[in-house]
């Protein structure tokens, strides 16, 4: 275009060239006077055609800002999504109205902790907040189950010490029997020795008792030997029981305490980089609601910009045609140059709109389908770009291949919002890092703790073993009856009393008139008699005694009796309860055990919380349909209109430039200039300078005068002389240089 305008001379003669000189170009068919009229409709179509491309830009450019407003809102969505995924609620919620920053929530909240009570399901702060409260409430539970567990001990040493007592009273039963059958065979043998002594036996009473049996004493005996392997039974279940309580409420405790802190440690650590970026995210969130508003107060003069630059071919055009009709030729020079000015900024402009829009046809590899999966080349470049391992704790991460299944990750609720799990809208599953977040090794070691004391705790064959032990010694000590048949009691002690005051006299008067009564002797007594009657008195006495001690042994007998077999009855009474107490106690810290396994390997279900199809939606929306799609058709349906303006300025220039030698011009000095000779031809206006110099054209006669197309030949036929081959011999023949001639211009 710049080689058309030097070559054609814009606003000059003097740089025409070649077949462009002027003289040449009058001697062109179409520097005819009539074809000026299709000059003129072509150079309209032209103005027209910038017209409508202008107009097509504007159609098309006028949704930029609806598009741009869509794409904001994509981002603001995202980030929106984003941040219910890590902490739905109150946290963004707060941060969002009220213009608060991640701080002074914590401060005015008491920090993290309340803050992670406030994210609400679905999301990982609620995912977090589970994992807290389970393994808290975990804890808490076993350590009360630990510390209840001293009340079964205590119970058992209760039993025990009952158990001891009852061995005790079962001793003292069979002693005391022993003792009664002592005495009264030591009664009974005294009155067998006391018959024959003297002649007193009528008033020795007939006496009734008999000794407990053999078998009697056996069954006590039994009931002994039952209730001290009963007892070591108990003192087993014991020593078992003391062990597994021992082991629960010391080392068990401090080990579950600190796992427990390790795993609430990482947790909180956790906790306070979830609410760190959902800060962020709001922040951000503000910065794209800014931008937003800051491109919106553009609209009014951005929407039409476009359209507008592209326009400016009009303007140039029209003025340029303007120029034309009004004969201005400053008018058309100026706007000329000034349509090559623009005509090369807007070439440029067109470059980038095409290469752009190319590029971006050529990244997202759409081929026209704008869908997540047909835009297979922007999921390469991706790939390519984002390739590589990731090592996320010990698992590596080959990114290349999860890449492509995070940004297609669909997006799954159900009817109430919820995540309707699978392992491919996940990131856990589709990354393959489920195993990061099993913790059960750590708390392994204290479940295989708690899992032996448990088995500690079972008793129940040593505690069935017990009761059946003590019910047998309950059963022995039972059928035993009063030890002792004690009748007359009073009758035949009176009897030994009388017969003691009797024989008592004698003791002391050898001369006393009653020896012979007792004895067979005469006054005095002999000797024999009287040995006779210290014996007798001596044996008297022991059965007063005996009778005495064998009346008092009887209720104690009973009563010892009736203590034995209420403390065995209490013992096997006790072992049922105890029993019961050792398996609740059991079933409570296997159930911890399960319950500390279940709370620590619902970590593990980190997937179920942690659903991708936020990032899904962000690829599609903001990505696909926002980038590729409306980038594409918007630089795709700006381009016709803006290459139907650029084709109008090249097209156009160049006809209103050649027009420019088919009228007349009104040049700077206010002197007309026609351009055109009598004969009608198109000739170059003379130049500004000094005069030029003259020439002499020389004429070759022919056999009828040239035709030349003139208006003051009213012979002409409308056919071009110099262009009729009849004529050619006689048209010129030379050129001859002479002074002096007049110029073709004072010729006319």
């Amino acid at each position: 275009m710049l080689f058309h305008m030097i070559c054609w001379g814009m606003c000059c003669n003097c740089c025409r060239c070649c077949c462009f000189r002027k003289d040449r170009i009058a001697e062109c068919s179409f520097a005819r006077t009539e074809n000026r009229k299709w000059w003129i409709l072509f150079a309209v179509l032209t103005l027209l055609t910038a017209l409508g491309g202008a107009i097509s830009i504007f159609i098309n450019s006028s949704t930029t800002y609806e598009k741009i407003d869509t794409t904001f809102d994509h981002v603001v969505e995202s980030l929106q999504d984003g941040e219910n995924f890590l902490c739905r609620g109150f946290v963004p919620d707060t941060l969002r109205s009220e213009d608060k920053s991640i701080d002074q929530l914590r401060e005015q909240n008491g920090g993290n902790d309340f803050l992670m009570t406030t994210c609400s399901v679905p999301s990982i702060g609620s995912f977090l907040n589970i994992i807290d409260g389970n393994i808290n409430a975990t804890v808490d539970t076993a350590v009360t189950v630990f510390t209840r567990s001293q009340d079964v001990l205590t119970s058992l040493n209760v039993a025990d010490f009952n158990l001891s007592a009852a061995l005790q009273a079962e001793r003292d039963l069979k002693a005391e029997i022993l003792l009664g059958n002592n005495r009264s065979r030591e009664v009974t043998d005294k009155i067998s020795l006391l018959r024959p002594l003297g002649l007193f036996s009528s008033q020795i009473p007939q006496v009734d008792y008999y000794e407990v049996s053999d078998r009697d004493i056996n069954s006590i005996d039994e009931a002994i030997q039952f209730t001290i392997t009963a007892q070591a039974d108990l003192n087993n279940t014991i020593n078992s029981v003391s062990k597994a309580v021992s082991d629960l409420q010391n080392d068990i405790t401090t080990d579950l305490f600190r796992q427990r802190n390790s795993i609430i440690s990482d947790v909180s650590k956790v906790d306070e980089q979830l609410l760190n970026v959902v800060s962020t995210m709001v922040d951000f969130e503000d910065d794209v609601a800014t931008s937003k508003t800051e491109v919106n107060n553009t609209e009014n003069f951005g929407e039409p910009v476009i359209a507008v630059i592209f326009g400016l071919s009009i303007i140039f055009l029209g003025m340029m045609l303007l120029g034309y009709f009004l004969k201005k030729k400053l008018v058309m020079c100026i706007f000329g140059y000034l349509l090559f000015g623009f005509f090369a900024w807007m070439c440029f402009a067109l470059g980038l709109i095409l290469v752009y829009s190319m590029i971006n046809y050529d990244v997202c590899g759409c081929e026209s389908v704008f869908t997540a999966q047909s835009c297979s080349t922007l999921r390469t470049i991706f790939k390519t770009n984002v390739g590589g391992t990731v090592k996320i704790g010990s698992t590596e991460v080959d990114i290349q291949k999860t890449i492509e299944n995070i940004l297609l990750c669909p997006d799954r609720n159900n009817a109430t919002g919820f995540y309707d799990y699978s392992n491919d809208s996940n990131f856990i599953d589709i990354l393959g890092i489920g195993s990061e977040f099993n913790k059960t090794t750590l708390i392994t070691p204290v479940i295989q703790s708690i899992n032996e004391a448990a088995l500690q705790l079972d008793q129940v064959d040593n505690l069935n073993k017990t009761k059946t032990r003590a019910s047998t010694a309950l059963d022995s000590i039972s059928s035993f009856d009063t030890a002792f048949n004690v009748t007359n009691v009073t009758a035949e002690l009176n009897a030994f009393l009388a017969l003691n005051e009797s024989l008592a006299p004698l003791q002391q008067d050898e001369n006393d008139a009653n020896w012979p009564v007792f004895y067979s002797t005469a006054t005095p007594a002999s000797n024999e008699a009287k040995e006779n009657n210290t014996k007798a008195l001596e044996y008297v006495r022991l059965c007063i005694r005996n009778i005495r001690l064998l009346n008092e042994t009887t209720p104690r007998v009973n009563r010892d009796l009736a203590n034995t077999v209420s403390l065995v009855q209490t013992v096997v009474n006790q072992i049922d309860v105890v029993s019961a107490a050792v398996n609740a106690t059991q079933r409570a810290v296997e159930e911890v055990s399960v319950s500390l396994f279940t709370a620590v390997a619902f970590i593990q279900e980190i997937n179920r919380f942690s659903p991708c199809g936020w990032v899904g939606n962000f690829y599609t929306n903001v990505v696909i349909s926002d980038f590729c799609e409306a980038t594409f058709t918007s630089f795709d349906s700006v381009s016709p209109g803006a290459i139907a303006c650029l084709a109008a300025m090249l097209v156009g220039f160049f006809v209103l430039v050649i027009m420019r030698d088919l009228v007349d011009w009104e040049d700077p000095d206010g002197d007309l200039d026609t351009g055109r000779n009598h004969d009608g031809i198109a000739r170059p206006a003379q130049p500004d300078g000094p005069p030029p110099k003259q020439y002499q054209m020389a004429v070759v006669q022919t056999s009828s005068p040239p035709n030349f197309a003139s208006p003051h030949n009213p012979t002409y036929d409308g056919k071009d002389a110099l262009a009729d081959p009849d004529n050619a011999p006689m048209v010129m023949a030379e050129i001859e240089r002479v002074e002096k001639v007049p110029s073709i211009g004072a010729m006319h």
